[in-house]
């Protein structure tokens, strides 16, 4: 069984991995919602750095209720991710993340008024990975329950929970 460090740096490389996410907020009439996201940032503690517009509903949702769900899926590797979110205007950080393909979005660049950026700190995570090697397994182990009559038994580099 990994131990926690190699859970967490497991769960960061899968992580790194995503270019798009979807985060999940919750609206003043308290339905959930999700939107697709390109993930500006991913930083070493796991936070993730979105970019936004301020006259999005998405802010307002995050400023009333910063509780977010962030989920990501590639091929046969998934991840959850929840944590706390914050409307951030901080030009240098907007500077430091700027993608020029944001400026079909934002046609005026780094300097456009409606820019922000979003940013989850995370708190839990939870992978799933039955990629490569992994799926091999993942694979044979289904096979052998399905023809025993018995229950998928997972190991821990397939699915693991962790605080972050």
């Amino acid at each position: 069984m990994p131990n926690t460090s190699s859970k967490q740096q497991q769960f960061q490389d899968l992580l790194k991995d995503f270019d798009t996410a979807m985060l999940v907020t919750q609206s003043s009439a308290q339905q959930l919602r999700c939107r697709p996201m390109a993930v500006a940032k991913v930083a070493d503690d796991s936070d993730i750095w979105f970019v936004t517009s301020l006259d999005a509903a998405k802010v307002s949702e995050v400023l009333s209720n910063p509780q977010v769900c962030v989920s990501m899926q590639k091929g046969r590797a998934y991840l959850s991710l929840s944590g706390k979110a914050e409307v951030v205007h901080d030009r240098a950080k907007i500077k430091e993340l700027w993608s020029e393909a944001w400026k079909v979005w934002f046609p005026d660049g780094q300097t456009d008024a409606s820019i922000a950026l979003i940013h989850v700190d995370a708190q839990e995570g939870e992978y799933w990975d039955t990629s490569g090697l992994k799926g091999l397994k993942y694979l044979f182990k289904a096979g052998k329950a399905y023809l025993a009559g018995t229950k998928l038994e997972t190991d821990d580099r397939m699915n693991q929970k962790l605080d972050l």
